[in-house]
This record gives structure tokens, C-alpha cells and sequence, in this order.
């Protein structure tokens, strides 16, 4: 996951939109990936990654991923070794869905480079809260969804 983290970002340039200002996770891809997007970005704890549990699991050959999707399923359910856990990410989720509202409320938009889990968590909360998704393009390492109030 270190490893991952801090690689660098295989997406050519022309394929990235360009904004004036937007908000990154502080994980070095979320950065990399923000600074090719605006000359001006803010970094913030609030879009960090879901972290995955450090589980000791037996030596089974499986890929990364495998092994991923079971510490996440465990983290769901109340195992959270050296990482935050499942309710203090979902009480960041509301944290961050009400510093989103905030901004809102004195610019038009508010553009965010964050990850994977925590993007589908922050998903869930906001159709939960009445925003309508109205675009939700491309689920590789690379995706944009657009949500409308």
C-alpha cells in the first residue's frame, strides 16, 4: 500500500481536465494527480483514503487485491489493527460532507482528487443527503463523478 501510495501517475496529461482550484487527499498520488489538474490545490485530512487494517493472515498465495478486499470486509466489521476504524471514517465522512456543504455556500463548485473507498463512502452520504449523481465515469484508478444539489 506504501508502495502504491507514493508511485507515480500514468495518466497522460491531455486526458486530465484543467481547474483553477481544487482540494487533495494528503497521499503523495492524490497530490501528483492534483498538481497536474491546478496550479492551486489544498491539501486535506478529510479526503484521505479509508486506511486498510494490518491483518496477519496465513501464507496463502492470493494477489494484493484478494487480500485487500478481506481486510476491508473485516475493517467493516469492527477490525481495525494500526488504522483508523470503520465508525471514526464514517464520522470523517460526515465531517467532510458538512465541510463541503460549508464551501458551498460561497463558491459555485467544489472539486475534489481523493480515493477509491472514501470516494464511495463520501457517494452513499451524499445521495443519502439528496444530491443527485450526474455523471459517473470510468472506475479504474482514474474517475470523475459530477453531483448536483
Amino acid at each position: 500500500m506504501k508502495r502504491y501510495n507514493n508511485s507515480d501517475i500514468n495518466v497522460p496529461q491531455k486526458e486530465l481536465p484543467k481547474e483553477d482550484f481544487i482540494f487533495t487527499s494528503k497521499i503523495n498520488r492524490s497530490i501528483k494527480t492534483g498538481k497536474m489538474i491546478s496550479q492551486r490545490i489544498e491539501v486535506n485530512k478529510l479526503f484521505n483514503e479509508a486506511e486498510v487494517p494490518l491483518i496477519r493472515f496465513p501464507k496463502f498465495k492470493k494477489k494484493a487485491k484478494f487480500w485487500i478486499v478481506i481486510s476491508r470486509i473485516l475493517w467493516m466489521y469492527g477490525l481495525s489493527t494500526k488504522c483508523e476504524s470503520y465508525r471514526a471514517t464514517k464520522k470523517r465522512v460526515s465531517s467532510a460532507i458538512k465541510f463541503i456543504d460549508s464551501y458551498l455556500k460561497t463558491n459555485n463548485e467544489i472539486i475534489i482528487v481523493g480515493h477509491g473507498f472514501i470516494n464511495h463512502m463520501l457517494k452513499k452520504q451524499l445521495i443519502k443527503n439528496g444530491w443527485q449523481l450526474s455523471l459517473d465515469e470510468g472506475h479504474d484508478y482514474l474517475s470523475k463523478m459530477i453531483f448536483e444539489f
